[in-house]
């Protein structure tokens, strides 16, 4: 064997371990032997390494086959812009054979893949893993500096891209690459705040006569437009863009610099100009670069949209869709040009048209922006149903859209606003699990504290907010939710935990805008709970902490009111003083109160003419003063309650004239009418009831007027009272079928229908209260005890026993058991008036048994029934009692 066979030998089994070990044992025999075996030894080794060789390449062909098919079609597909083909190809390549030959080249175009997929980080791991790679050649290592400044510029990390393109510049000055790095350093500096030395490269760039790198340098002409633009120096812009824009016929570059001057004229507001500009791209048969096209149209779709011609700004924009190349962009057009119809006032229109889109375009990610807008509009018109249906179809016929997130949001809303809490709470739970913007996640789960506030689960609110604080303690909510949980606790009469909260609030935040209203509100929740004392001690120390509050002399009333309902009247006086006495005033927003409250004290402290001059100088002092009607309606209310109706009334009819505007007013003309009745002027009354009903059509005392209008009727007596207040009754139960007075009304229409002696009219107006499912049973047994009295009236003296014995019978369970009675004084009517129709009818056992009921049942009349029944034992022949 020769020498070159050995070589070639060895070099084969470095290659191939196994096979080495075969020939290792044809050496040994070639070389031991001296006889005529060796031929044939050698003979038989050669023909063994022969068929290994031909097994192990058998056996890698296909692997190889493999490895060069992945590769050539990731070529090919990159060659023909099917990026995501390419990416798949290349990936499959580098994943089966990490040792491949044509690794540099493959992750060097994977990365182009990556940028050209809009994932720029993806494309800058790869390249940055192949550069801290010992393994790798370098061969590509220009190129692989070059689009890593790319993906960085791609993903605004202009400060790194820039280190990677000067490496590049520094390194290797005779690269392919090297003015397309110089083209991008150029634009990392103008992104950076430098755009002087960024126009300096882009000019030296364009000064360039390189014929390889004319591209550049046009571009770099076009740049310098743009960095013009950009600082807002119109003219140096223009000035480079028209020259070029006027080339002829229009090539790549000047339907470009056309663009940009349509743009540097719109920036400017001059939008007839840049409409010239825009129409004169969308007229050419060809345009290159197509984006200029999609562009050009989207900004005809502006102009028109800022002239008000709508129905030209949605032609344009429908223009657009079909021929942008961006997404964002299509979907901001397909927007715009639903939101035309939507100014033209076609609401219907305009949703028809994105719905047309969406079926259209079904299968493209667009169809779900436009989706997602649908759903906007219904949202933003208020109708809450509509809009919860099409989030829901974004969701589920875009399951993998990037709004996803953003849907569940807002169908989150639409549900709150429908008042659909727990279905509301699970949509934001879904958002705020699936997005990835963060401050989306933080409006989700706030909005799920305020969605459980709203269905008044109030510890399920706190914990929600509470959440959104420990996840993201910096986010801009986190005050608002501390103020939210302290008002959970205060719900939830949990009033020391609410001071602890209020103590979590100002640690973080001392100076909080919810600071002075949450010690008001904790302090007035002690004292309507009773404890006082706590209170106290709440506004003292916020007094004590904080006297230039703007609280200050609300919390001192407080304080006043905390000694005043306590009764300790001396110490409320002072209080009260302090604001009430103050010369000249300076807190006129409280001082009518304090005055009003000191008069309160005066009166309680058996000063009572001092009291009531207080109460006249308050109202004659302050008659501008906001609070002066509520504080001229409480002077009204304390003398009335002091039964001085005269005075009164005086004061009420004083509110109503000076303040007809006033929420008070219609309760001072009702309180007015009130006051009259109650000293007996009735015809004053009716007429105060009557101005309320036609003055204030939406007052909520109008039912009420109306009651004691019938009342007053009644009282004011002559020969047709009870006609007239039949009349009264009758509208108001027509008038406020839903009013609590609606059932007493009717009660009200029976007693004139019966005093009129219209007995059979007076029982079907009061079975109507008998049945009406909202009478209370005070007004149902009055009814049935009336329904008895008008049938004894018509002679039908069974019927009447029978009324009067359902009242008693009632009280018995249907265990036989006899339950309390709640209602004892138609009880009592309709137990003697059925003890005396047996008592008429010489039944005398059976009356004794209904008067052992009334006993049985131990109520006011008990004592009574007990006499008659003594009476009735003693002696049957009594006279007849209780009719």
């Amino acid at each position: 064997m020769s020498d070159a066979q050995c070589d070639d030998h060895t070099s084969l089994a470095l290659k191939h371990p196994f096979l080495g070990a075969k020939i290792g044992i044809s050496f040994l025999l070639s070389d031991g032997a001296r006889d005529g075996s060796v031929r044939r030894v050698m003979f038989v080794a050669r023909f063994r390494f022969i068929t290994i060789a031909s097994l192990l390449l058998a056996l890698a062909l296909p692997a190889l086959a493999q490895e060069s098919k992945f590769y050539g079609k990731g070529k090919e597909a990159f060659k023909d812009g099917l990026y995501d083909v390419a990416e798949k190809q290349f990936l499959q390549l580098l994943e089966q054979f990490p040792g491949t030959a044509r690794r540099e080249e493959a992750v060097l175009l994977l990365a182009q893949c990556e940028l050209k997929l809009g994932r720029w980080e993806e494309a800058s791991k790869w390249l940055q893993a192949e550069l801290g790679s010992d393994k790798s050649s370098k061969k590509y290592i220009d190129g692989y500096l070059f689009w890593l400044g790319e993906s960085l510029s791609k993903g605004k990390q202009f400060v790194e891209a820039e280190k990677r393109y000067r490496q590049l510049i520094d390194q290797y000055p005779k690269s392919s690459h090297l003015a397309q790095t110089q083209y991008g350093l150029a634009w990392a500096l103008h992104q950076t705040k430098r755009s002087e030395e960024a126009l300096n490269l882009f000019a030296q760039l364009a000064a360039s006569r390189d014929k390889a790198g004319q591209g550049v340098a046009q571009n770099a002409q076009i740049a310098m437009g743009q960095v013009y633009l950009a600082l807002k120096e119109y003219d140096k812009a223009t000035g480079i863009f028209r020259p070029i824009a006027g080339k002829t016929p229009p090539g790549k570059f000047a339907f470009e610099a056309r663009y940009w001057l349509g743009l540097t004229a719109y920036e400017q507001k001059q939008f007839d100009d840049a409409l010239a500009q825009f129409q004169q791209i969308a007229s050419q048969p060809k345009v290159w670069p197509h984006w200029v096209l999609g562009e050009a149209w989207s900004q005809i779709g502006w102009i028109y949209w800022n002239k008000n011609e709508f129905e030209k700004s949605a032609q344009a924009f429908e223009q657009a869709i079909t021929s942008l190349e961006s997404e964002q962009k299509k979907r901001e057009s397909a927007i715009q040009y639903g939101q035309c119809y939507l100014r033209l006032g076609k609401i219907d229109k305009a949703l028809e048209k994105l719905m047309d889109f969406v079926k259209t375009h079904a299968a493209e990610p667009l169809a779900g922006d436009v989706q997602l807008a649908i759903a906007d509009i219904y949202l933003s018109q208020l109708k809450y149903d509509d809009a919860d249906r099409e989030y829901g179809r974004l969701i589920t016929n875009f399951p993998n859209h990037d709004s996803v997130p953003t849907a569940h949001y807002y169908r989150g809303w639409a549900l709150f606003e429908q008042k659909k809490y727990e279905e509301s709470i699970d949509e934001f739970q879904r958002s705020a699990a699936s997005t990835r913007d963060p401050s989306r996640a933080v409006e989700a789960m706030y909005k799920i504290g305020d969605a459980y506030w709203k269905a008044e689960q109030f510890q399920k609110s706190m914990t929600a907010y509470q959440t959104v604080i420990d996840k993201y303690p910096d986010n801009p909510h986190v005050e608002e939710a501390l103020y939210q949980i302290l008002q959970a606790h205060l719900n939830l009469k949990n009033l020391s935990q609410a001071e602890v909260a209020l103590g979590k609030l100002l640690d973080k935040f001392p100076a909080s805008r919810y600071r002075d209203d949450s010690y008001l509100q904790i302090g007035q929740a002690y004292v309507k709970e009773g404890f006082y004392t706590k209170a106290r001690t709440l506004y003292q120390a916020f007094l004590q902490k904080y006297p230039e509050s703007r609280l200050a002399a609300k919390m001192t009333m407080e304080l006043g009111q905390s000694y005043y309902l306590e009764g300790s009247y001396p110490e409320a006086l002072d209080e009260f003083n302090k604001i009430a006495l103050e010369d000249p005033p300076v807190h006129a927003d409280v001082t009518p109160v304090a005055k009003y409250r000191r008069g309160l004290c005066l009166y309680q402290l058996k000063k009572t003419k001092e009291a009531l001059d207080e109460f006249r100088d308050l109202v004659e002092k302050y008659k501008d003063s906001p609070v002066t009607p509520e504080v001229q309606f409480r002077i009204g209310e304390f003398f009335y309650n002091q039964k001085n109706y005269t005075e009164a009334q005086r004061q009420f009819d004083l509110l109503q004239t000076r303040y007809k505007d006033s929420p008070y007013a219609d309760a001072a003309v009702y309180w007015a009418g009130r006051s009259a009745f109650a000293r007996q002027g009735y015809t004053e009354a009716v007429q105060f009831f009557q101005k309320l009903l036609d003055t204030y059509p939406q007052s909520p005392w109008r039912a009420d007027a109306r009651f004691w209008q019938g009342d007053t009727l009644i009282e004011q007596g002559g020969p047709d009272a009870y006609s007239k207040a039949l009349v009264v009754f009758d509208q108001l139960i027509r008038e406020f079928k839903t009013s609590e007075l609606a059932v007493e009304a009717l009660g009200r229409k029976g007693d004139c229908q019966f005093t009129l002696l219209r007995y059979q009219e007076a029982i079907n107006t009061y079975t109507d209260v008998r049945d009406n499912p909202t009478a209370n049973i005070t007004q149902k047994n009055h009814a049935r005890y009336q329904i008895g009295v008008c049938n004894e009236k018509l002679g039908r003296t069974t019927e009447a026993f029978r009324e009067y014995m359902d009242i008693i019978y009632d009280q018995v369970t249907p265990d036989n058991n006899v339950k309390p009675v709640t209602e004892s004084y138609w009880f009592c009517r309709a137990g003697f008036a059925a003890a005396a129709i047996k008592k008429q009818q010489d039944q005398w056992g059976e009356a004794m048994k209904i008067y052992q009921r009334l006993i049985d049942a131990n109520v006011s009349c008990s004592q009574e029934a007990q006499e008659q029944s003594r009476l009735i034992a003693e002696n049957k022949m009594v006279p007849v009692l209780g009719q």
